[in-house]
């Protein structure tokens, strides 16, 4: 399931670039494609070892996107938890998007999601991401995050998250 969602962004990601080139080569400026990609990982030698991994990006234009999110935690060598989300994303307002897409948790359990949300920016900059998921066995899950930049220097910025998960 993993590699065919990974396989289905790449390939969207590729015509998306290809349908772009097209239109530059006919003196059209056609759709801009952007991305961003944050990646966080940490290491720490404790108990055999523990690697978390968090990962958020997208690509895509102003009007239309594919959302990408990957986390999960390795201890000792093995797999605690792993999930990867796939969506495609529209600009409903000026500063939302309107997310549809799967979620499929690799471990500790597998199982697939059902997913609908928005991400976007609250007053003062806040960061936002509102995402409700319906698993394959009919079970409902919502998860709340927020996170702001509060610049300290030039260089150094603390970062607040928050993030909140329901189960029903």
């Amino acid at each position: 399931m993993m590699r065919t969602l990974l396989f289905a962004a790449a390939a969207l990601a590729l015509s998306a670039a290809a349908i772009a080139q097209d239109h530059a080569e006919h003196g059209d400026h056609g759709p801009t494609i952007f991305h961003k990609i944050e990646l966080e990982t940490s290491y720490t030698d404790d108990h055999g070892g523990v690697f978390d991994w968090s990962m958020r990006g997208w690509i895509g234009g102003d009007d239309e996107r594919v959302w990408l999110r990957s986390e999960g935690s390795v201890h000792d060598g093995h797999t605690q938890n792993a999930e990867a989300q796939i969506f495609y994303g529209w600009n409903v307002d000026e500063f939302w998007d309107l997310l549809i897409g799967l979620r499929h948790e690799f471990e500790p359990d597998s199982r697939t999601y059902a997913a609908v949300g928005f991400v976007g920016m609250l007053p003062y900059f806040i960061e936002t991401e509102a995402t409700v998921f319906l698993s394959e066995d009919g079970g409902v899950t919502a998860r709340l995050e927020h996170e702001i930049d509060i610049r300290l220097t030039q260089e150094l910025v603390l970062e607040p998250h928050l993030e909140i998960n329901l189960a029903g």
